[in-house]
């Protein structure tokens, strides 16, 4: 397993704080992690000797990369949808990426382009290093959640929702729409409506161009992590139990690094 992202021990609120000042720095300490760094180099070695997107579904570690950088890593089982989105590519109205609502599929599709240009780009470095970074965030923000998914929603809602072009693919979006969906404090229900009634209501309650700007974002963020945290009680500060537990120990033996120890504790009050 990698190490823990030192914001998501703490509250969400206050995780939130953290992961804002020293995003950077844990993002950086978590790519040299053994485990992440073998998939990335595995994928640079391996990725231009693929041809097809039927051969990139056959090889298991390179398809995790791909299908993670696009934010669409629960589909590692679904070789023959995911096949069919690269080979047919999106400028067929009919393609299977036009068919789905998850705009993540046609940004998948279109970035390799499979259809258009065959395996071309599997050789450009400049395009799988793209790939790469793609995968490093989202790596890095399933690690956020391996200890905290409301903020990794808000972290992810942060970094994608000022490019969401329409309810539908906000919608779609399960990360998206935790966010907005708990900040307007809508009901379990709401997704039983008629998806054109969904985009009706959420447009009349906040307009999604408002999302251009950051300070919108922050405030919905924020307004998501404090409503979704009201059912978390915790009797002890998390900073303090870090400082408990680690004894005589250096605090990289928890995966944390001394400025986010030190971030970690100022949130409670504390010195490091």
């Amino acid at each position: 397993m990698t190490a823990p992202i030192g914001a998501s021990l703490l509250p969400s609120l206050a995780g939130w704080q953290v992961i804002n000042r020293t995003g950077a720095a844990e993002k950086a300490r978590f790519l040299k992690d053994p485990q992440v760094a073998r998939e990335i180099e595995y994928f640079k070695a391996n990725i231009g000797k693929i041809e097809t997107p039927a051969d990139l579904v056959k090889n298991r570690r390179l398809l995790a990369v791909t299908l993670e950088a696009f934010g669409l890593g629960a589909d590692i089982n679904a070789q023959a949808r995911i096949r069919k989105v690269l080979e047919e590519g999106m400028i067929d109205p009919k393609a299977m990426a036009n068919k789905l609502i998850d705009p993540r599929y046609k940004e998948m599709a279109e970035a390799f382009s499979f259809d258009l240009i065959g395996n071309l780009r599997l050789n450009d470095p400049k395009f799988v290093q793209s790939v790469v970074d793609k995968y490093a965030t989202n790596r890095f923000e399933g690690a956020i959640g391996d200890n905290n998914t409301d903020l990794r929603n808000a972290v992810y809602f942060q970094r994608k929702m000022s490019s969401a072009t329409s309810w539908y693919g906000v919608l779609a979006d399960k990360g998206l729409f935790a966010v907005v969906k708990t900040a307007l404090g809508l009901p379990d229900s709401f997704s039983q409506l008629d998806v054109d009634r969904q985009r009706d209501i959420l447009e009349s309650k906040v307009k999604l161009a408002s999302f251009k700007e950051p300070g919108q974002i922050d405030t919905f963020a924020k307004r998501y992590l404090a409503m979704s945290s009201t059912t978390q009680q915790t009797v002890t500060s998390p900073a303090i139990q870090i400082l408990s537990a680690m004894g005589s120990g250096s605090s990289q033996s928890f995966g944390l690094s001394n400025d986010t120890l030190a971030a970690l504790l100022s949130t409670q009050g504390l010195r490091y």
